[in-house]
């Protein structure tokens, strides 16, 4: 099967969507410009640009964000349950966050490793963007506790998650999978 972005209806780009390969996307819109790039990565590593800005439609009416998955089935082929995992969709402002790591920059493993990773302690600040996988940084006013607390939208928890898992004030932890858990 085939992952795909397409703008338009038209296909900018794709590639071949194998099992227990796990996606990172990130859109970065420009709404003044009506453009839209297309950052992707897989695993733990880092957005990169994969597609430079291309004219389209970036209303932000919610009728041009579609997610779709289609199986079909095959003579010769066992008809099984494959699953999805989908963390959600941000809308950020600023520079494009690139790290795909929640806060304090611990990423798990989501292809169903045991295992995590520290990536690189830089990356930019979020964006105008509607990523797949990508926990946005923010900041929140520091506290009179001793409790590490996730600010909101940060990740609070999820399978193998090391990082805090009380949120901020205002907001409470709700599990979108197995593996993360977000402050709303």
């Amino acid at each position: 099967p085939a992952l795909r972005w397409e703008v338009g209806g038209t296909s900018q780009w794709d590639t071949v969507w194998d099992a227990g390969v796990w996606h990172n996307v990130a859109y970065e819109i420009d709404f003044s410009a009506n453009t839209i790039a297309f950052w992707h990565s897989t695993g733990a590593d880092d957005l990169t640009l994969t597609h430079a800005a291309v004219s389209g439609s970036t209303s932000s009416n919610g009728a041009d964000w579609h997610l779709g998955v289609l199986e079909l089935p095959r003579d010769g082929y066992p008809d099984a349950n494959e699953d999805f995992y989908f963390s959600g969709v941000y809308i950020e402002s600023g520079s494009i966050t690139t790290s795909v790591a929640g806060p304090g920059g611990v990423v798990t493993n989501p292809s169903g490793g045991s295992g995590t990773t520290t990536p690189p302690a830089s990356s930019a600040a979020p964006t105008s963007a509607a990523p797949t996988s990508v926990a946005p940084t923010t900041s929140t006013p520091p506290t009179q506790t001793n409790v590490a607390t996730a600010p909101k939208y940060g990740q609070c928890g999820g399978n193998g998650w090391t990082g805090p898992t009380v949120c901020a004030a205002g907001s409470t932890c709700k599990a979108t999978n197995e593996w993360y858990s977000q402050c709303l």
